[in-house]
């Protein structure tokens, strides 16, 4: 599946075309040469590899396949990854351990299995521990104290977070009341591996030094294939692929989209995704009188996320800070594979998104959360069919140039051997 994951930057100029990313880590690229001549074998541990939301880390996987050794998990139903790679799940408990807890009258461990993972991670065929989200690796602390090899932790947003709210329970906190405390202590043991500059700013945030962090930065396969020809009568198509949460705006794109359309009559919107936002963008298209001009289509797979992408004219997110968990997009995989695909894109100035969505060249940034803004930049494409060209073209050209699958790949080994 596609990832359904998918601030204003006043203080930084856009860069260029032409202009290093801070999120390229082109010194750490220059190690790969040698991190290729490492035999790594990794201990790859995440919560749960069968999410669906969680397809870029199939991607990432996939990515990193000749190096992953052993793959930990909190939730599988698969005794294997691939033909050669085993899948421990931290959930399964030894029947000697049950027995003698069961015995004792021990209450059941949070991670049964993690005596298992740790032992693993001390074979002399393990060479690096690698864990996705800050937030499960706090959880793991008192077992990866006892580890002796390399322990790098992947940040993806949500878990530095700090303010984070919950969803079910408005303004509720997502994180516990000493999580940044937790985060500091991890730090003492492991090296963070963030997704984007902006990411790795919240780790400095809280103390985190930058000798601590790591960047690396994720790739798509490129789209070789060509986009299909639109009739000049043709609906204008733009589609919008992540989960509905606040803070990809899934309700302001909707807003947006409504005043385009008193300019363009001639459009539509494509929404592929769910989440706690679903049912208010249902209804907010109704009130809009917009049913017959937006289409739902739920979570989709990724064979149909290339295909919309194939068939769109523009794509777009409401990115900004979200109102109800204050969380906002720390990359943005969705934007990237649409910019793969040759879409142009329309997006919040929010978060690391203009990292590598340059306003003016493979797309427009907007100010977050002005529908107003976010209205002028799509009615201006729409009414534009060789500007939409040029920046997918240029977006296209970006992604086959500096975030293919080899500089992922690239970027996280050289990461690793640092």
């Amino acid at each position: 599946m596609l990832t359904q994951n998918l601030l204003t930057d006043e203080h930084k100029q856009s860069p260029t075309d032409d202009t290093p990313l801070a999120v390229t880590c082109e010194d750490q690229v220059e190690l790969a040469t040698q991190a290729y001549n490492q035999n790594f074998r990794l201990l790859w541990m995440m919560p749960n590899n069968l999410s669906v939301e969680m397809g870029w880390m199939h991607r990432l996987m996939s990515c990193m396949r000749p190096e992953i050794w052993r793959v930990v998990t909190n939730y599988s139903t698969e005794p294997r990854w691939s033909e050669s790679v085993r899948v421990l799940d931290l959930q399964t408990e030894p029947l000697g351990a049950r027995l003698k807890r069961v015995v004792s009258m021990e209450n059941r461990p949070e991670f049964p299995g993690a005596r298992r993972a740790v032992a693993c991670a001390q074979l002399k065929e393990c060479t690096h521990v690698v864990i996705h989200f800050v937030d499960f690796a706090i959880k793991l602390l008192p077992f990866l104290n006892k580890v002796k090899r390399p322990i790098a932790v992947f940040c993806h947003g949500v878990d530095v977070t700090w303010a984070m709210k919950n969803y079910d329970v408005v303004g509720s906190p997502y994180h516990p009341p000493n999580y940044r405390e937790q985060v500091i202590s991890l730090g003492k043991k492991v090296t963070f591996l963030a997704n984007s500059e902006a990411t790795q700013g919240k780790l400095e945030e809280i103390g985190i030094r930058s000798e601590q962090i790591r960047r690396f930065r994720f790739g798509i396969d490129e789209h070789t294939g060509k986009r299909p020809a639109r009739a000049t009568e043709e609906a204008i198509s733009l589609l919008y692929v992540g989960r509905l949460v606040d803070f990809k705006g899934p309700d302001l794109t909707i807003r947006a989209f409504a005043k385009l359309v008193r300019e363009v009559p001639n459009t539509r919107l494509w929404i592929a995704g769910d989440g706690p936002m679903a049912v208010a963008c249902r209804l907010l298209v109704a009130e809009l009188g917009l049913t017959d001009k937006v289409t739902f289509l739920g979570s989709v797979g990724q064979e149909t996320v290339r295909k919309l992408m194939s068939k769109a004219d523009v794509f777009t997110l409401g990115s900004c800070e979200g109102s109800l968990t204050g969380q906002e997009e720390a990359f943005g995989v969705a934007i990237l594979e649409a910019m793969a695909n040759g879409l142009p894109v329309v997006c919040g100035r929010s978060g690391g998104i203009p990292e590598f969505v340059h306003d003016g060249n493979c797309g427009l940034l907007f100010h977050p959360g002005s529908v107003d803004a976010h209205a002028d930049a799509l009615i201006q494409l729409c009414k534009d069919p060789s500007l939409r060209h040029q920046y997918g073209k240029a977006a296209k050209m970006k992604v086959k140039t500096q975030f293919s699958v080899e500089r992922m790949r690239q970027s996280i080994l050289a990461a690793l051997s640092t």
